[in-house]
């Protein structure tokens, strides 16, 4: 037997590979279809490994597995696969085969005349390890559990998946029946469509049967889900109702089968998307003409994905070129650099005006004018939940292609004062304000109440005082997996300054920071700075963060916890709805502020703990959610 200096490099890389993708590909199905940070599927990986070389009992690699997910917060695997796909009675004769050596390849066991018996037996003996992997790639027979077999096997649909790729392919369609896939839950076709597809027509045929079935059905994958099965959904898009179909799908899709109302639906559903995403499938499907009439719905951030724009027809073409102008214009604001100014002053000059929506026209004025407070102004206006992406998106970007994770100190000090004059032009006077209390005593004079009273012959002189009539405790997810939203989570708390009581920041531990005395724009801009420069790194222990406000609600006397979060927690501690259960009994009102990709579970299990939960897409709605949830 050879040892593993004396394989060639080559092997050892495929090898290694191999595993590397099962273990990455067993965190993705814990997690769902909502995702999950990549600090945490690196360190999945390579706990496993080391699990994987040192414990040789399957049984407990599973229940350490099991620890392992749980310690890092990742949602266990539901125990599908667990129905019994197929029970027989084994074969004496294959035993005898196996018996005969210590080392085994499966072409010593199967053949293009095998039947489907001795391929079920084959993967059976796979699961109760008595065929097992070597260390240099190929298989030894364990004659201890070889003698100890019973005389019957079954196998599940986990088993199916993890062993079936060690058979020939053309043997495939001899157990993997119409049948079959309908017994797989969502996650198991998905897995097996990842993993198998292609390899055998006759089993193609019937995975994309199945999942057209099941599309039309009303199954909606997750964008995750979908890239694992795009092959598929490629092949059958042609099958599917118009009703079936989601934004990612377009690419695939014949435009002339759309009626009106489909292309509003999947432009609505497109928007919902990630501005990154978003561009991704404009960029496939923006050279179709038949796709115009749903372009044509899209803001204008959607539309500066496209590629070339001189392609498309007005006014879609200068409404495309205006996103593009704008998008450089951000980049000029967050880097200072002329470049991108001289750039987006060309783009601006390139658009027909006459074509442009009477908004848009004010919008391309601006950029033409070269005034950023009056753009930003129509920016906040028209759409502040899609600038501050483009903003956050651009600040990354700048770093990310500098190779550097740390952000400039310059660069985002700029980031917080342009989204501080955003949100504040968005909200107007919808924010978060103190309360007046009428007074007849002292303070400044209640104009508007005092000419009430005197169109009714009442001359009465109201005075008023400022009097806050609630304080809250603000709750910050700054954690890696929060780094998308990063910049409308922090400016958030903008809507929260007056009724601040404190600040507690967390990442894998709490930190907490006293909320700004004054309320000047400048010490709010260096506050919020601050507290950006402190995360967005790390993992996150939401239930720790939550003890931790409300021992500071004990202290400041606040009644009420507001909490922004993804809720994907990735520590190992009391789950987060039970640690807020514990902290609602005692008369604390919890406020959860979350983005629309959060776990849906989650979410529900947060409500039922009574917090009042609220998904939300832009940053514009928290200040109305908080008046009525908070009566702030």
């Amino acid at each position: 037997m050879k040892s593993y200096g004396e394989e060639s490099p080559e092997a050892l890389k495929k090898e290694f590979s191999r595993r590397i993708e099962d273990w990455i590909r067993e965190a993705f199905k814990g997690a769902g279809a909502t995702g999950v940070s990549v600090d945490r599927i690196i360190l999945y990986v390579k706990l496993g490994l080391t699990l994987e070389g040192l414990l040789r009992s399957r049984e407990q690699l599973e229940q350490y597995k099991d620890l392992l997910r749980g310690a890092l917060g990742l949602k266990p695997v539901e125990k599908t696969g667990e129905e019994v796909l197929a029970s027989f009675s084994l074969d004496q004769s294959f035993q005898a085969r196996l018996s005969r050596s210590r080392t085994v390849r499966v072409s010593d066991l199967l053949s293009k005349d095998s039947t489907p018996q001795q391929v079920l037996e084959y993967i059976w003996y796979r699961k109760t390890g008595v065929i097992r992997r070597s260390r240099n790639g190929g298989f030894v027979v364990d004659a201890e559990r070889l003698r100890s077999m019973g005389a019957r096997g079954s196998i599940t649909v986990k088993d199916l998946n993890k062993y079936l790729g060690e058979v020939p392919s053309q043997l495939w369609g001899k157990i993997v029946s119409s049948s079959v896939l309908e017994r797989m839950s969502r996650d198991e076709i998905v897995e097996f469509a990842s993993r198998f597809y292609g390899r055998n027509p006759g089993v193609d045929k019937r995975i994309d049967h199945e999942i057209a079935s099941r599309l039309n059905a009303g199954w909606r994958p997750s964008l995750n889900e979908y890239r694992r099965i795009e092959r598929v959904v490629s092949r059958v898009s042609p099958r599917l109702k118009a009703s079936a179909l989601l934004p990612y799908m377009l690419p695939q899709v014949d435009s002339s089968f759309l009626s009106r109302d489909d292309m509003s639906r999947l432009a609505k559903r497109l928007e919902e998307l990630s501005l990154r995403d978003r561009w991704r499938i404009i960029d496939k499907i923006y050279k179709n003409p038949g796709y115009e009439p749903l372009l044509s719905q899209l803001g204008v951030f959607s539309l500066a994905g496209i590629g070339n724009p001189d392609r498309l027809g007005e006014p879609l073409r200068s409404k495309t070129i205006l996103g593009q102008s704008l998008m450089n214009y951000v980049a000029y604001l967050l880097t200072r650099d002329p470049s991108y100014l001289d750039y987006s002053m060309y783009l601006a000059s390139r658009v027909n005006p006459e074509a442009l929506e009477p908004g848009l026209r004010r919008l391309h004025e601006g950029l033409q004018a070269g005034d950023s407070r009056r753009l930003i102004t129509i920016i906040a206006r028209q759409d502040p939940a899609e600038a501050l992406e483009a903003l956050s998106y651009k600040l990354w970007e700048y770093v990310s292609t500098r190779g550097r994770l740390e952000v400039e100190p310059s660069m985002l000090r700029r980031a917080v004062e342009i989204g501080c004059m955003i949100l504040n032009r968005a909200w107007a006077r919808r924010g978060v304000s103190a309360e007046w209390r009428v007074s007849a005593r002292r303070g400044r004079v209640d104009v508007r109440k005092t000419m009430f009273k005197h169109v009714r012959m009442d001359e009465t002189i109201v005075y008023r005082r400022r009097e806050r009539r609630v304080r809250v405790v603000g709750v910050v997810d700054v954690s890696g997996s929060m780094s998308r939203f990063s910049l409308w989570s922090i400016l958030s708390l903008a809507s929260l300054t007056p009724v601040l009581s404190g600040v507690v920041m967390f990442s894998e531990k709490p930190v907490i920071y006293r909320a700004p005395g004054a309320k000047t724009q400048r010490l709010l801009v260096n506050y919020l700075e601050n507290l950006f420069q402190q995360g967005f790194k790390g993992y996150t222990n939401i239930s720790s963060a939550l003890r931790e406000a409300y021992r500071l609600s004990l202290k400041t006397g606040s009644g009420r916890i507001v909490l922004f979060t993804d809720l994907q927690q990735t520590v190992q501690d009391v789950d987060p709805w039970v640690e807020a259960a514990g902290i609602t009994g005692k008369g604390v009102k919890v406020v959860v502020i979350t983005p629309s990709q959060a776990d849906e579970r989650v979410v529900e299990l947060m409500r039922s703990a009574g917090c009042l939960v609220e998904v939300v897409s832009s940053p514009e709605k928290i200040p109305k959610i908080l008046k009525r949830k908070l009566n702030v």
